[in-house]
């Protein structure tokens, strides 16, 4: 979802003497480019919760998606920004975010902060990602002293999709692997994650699918 449109319709003309070259015709509407939700709730672990999300998909009149999302709890306190530029005539879109986080639970006081770059194509079947995460974590235990860590993550991101149907698939598959890897001097404690997931689609009978 772009998020640029509420709702998208298609026709398709039933005329069949035209069934070769039949038109598709295709309406959408326009959805709203200012919004903001709120949200109140309590959990166990964190106790009461206060959310604000505020999403603009014209920011700057560049037709820019902006996103923030606020949320404050009684243990837990976290503000995300995003912001990601429209597709250009390449197909790559960026996107760029940030993020603070505070925690206190059970004597232990953390907070995070994140900044991160992502370059992605905008590909249904063959989708490249690539990126750059830079995030620090100071820990504050009772009685202890402080700890502080940080990492820069280079990562590469890669989904293929062989579906018969990309909204409601039957046949086929899709696979999706994540590469990273934290160099030393501009990390903590290098290390380097690889993960691979996957999903396979069969028919078991024309009514049926697995």
């Amino acid at each position: 979802m772009t998020g640029y449109f509420s709702s998208v319709r298609a026709t398709l003309d039933t005329d069949v003497t035209v069934a070769d070259s039949a038109p598709v015709t295709v309406g959408v509407i326009e959805a709203l480019p200012r919004r903001i939700d709120a949200t109140v709730g309590f959990s166990t672990d964190t106790r009461a919760r206060l959310g604000i999300a505020y999403t603009d998909t014209d920011f700057l009149d560049r037709a820019l998606r902006l996103r923030t999302d606020l949320r404050v709890e009684t243990l837990r306190q976290g503000l995300t920004a995003g912001i990601e530029r429209p597709p250009g005539r390449s197909g790559w879109i960026d996107a760029y975010t940030g993020a603070v986080l505070q925690t206190d639970i059970q004597d232990l006081r953390t907070k995070e902060t994140t900044l991160a770059a992502q370059r992605r194509r905008l590909d249904e079947r063959n989708e490249p990602a690539f990126g750059i995460e830079w995030t620090t974590e100071q820990q504050d235990l009772r009685g202890t002293p402080n700890t502080n860590a940080y990492a820069t993550v280079l990562g590469y991101q890669h989904t293929w999709r062989a579906l018969d149907d990309l909204l409601s698939p039957t046949q086929g598959w899709m696979l999706r692997l994540n590469a990273g890897f934290a160099p030393p001097v501009i990390s903590s404690r290098e290390f380097g994650q690889l993960l691979a997931a996957g999903t396979y689609y069969h028919a078991l009978s024309p009514r049926d699918h697995l």
